[in-house]
């Protein structure tokens, strides 16, 4: 069923039907796992199998490239309320989901702990600090 209120655990993996803001900058809905849950942000990993057309040799010194079906996975952040927006494993593209104030406080994070943004649980990391910072701030009256 095609429900944003109906999730489901396939092999120990959870499945929600969201609406989301792909690459291209246009909403699609589709399924999305959640890797992190936090009380501001949650990061969701989309996977994907493409098919590609197999492509015959130009000339018989050419490779021929049979068909084939590869792995997709894209990243997807909520803040807040809003509708899941795409983010490469970038350091750029992930300080801009943060306030300038925030931003600084992210960005030294990062430098200190050497994440290189190769997996997705460095961008867990990035999140679960800015979780930190913000009820830290919180709660001196920041």
């Amino acid at each position: 069923m095609r429900d944003e209120n109906i999730s489901c655990k396939i092999d120990g993996e959870t499945m929600v039907y969201k609406t989301f803001t792909d690459a291209k900058e246009n909403v699609a809905t589709g399924y999305l796992s959640p890797i992190y849950e936090g009380d501001r942000y949650v990061i969701y990993v989309r996977k994907m199998k493409i098919y590609k057309e197999g492509k015959a040799a130009k000339t018989s010194h050419g490779t021929a490239f049979p068909p084939r079906f590869l792995d997709k996975t894209e990243y997807y952040v909520t803040a807040g309320k809003q509708n899941p927006q795409h983010v490469n494993l970038r350091k750029k593209e992930v300080l801009a989901f943060f306030d300038s104030a925030e931003k600084k406080k992210i960005e030294s994070f990062i430098r200190d702990k050497g994440l290189k943004f190769e997996t997705p649980y460095d961008l867990a990391k990035v999140f679960e600090h800015a979780e930190q910072i913000t009820s830290t701030g919180m709660a001196s009256g920041q």
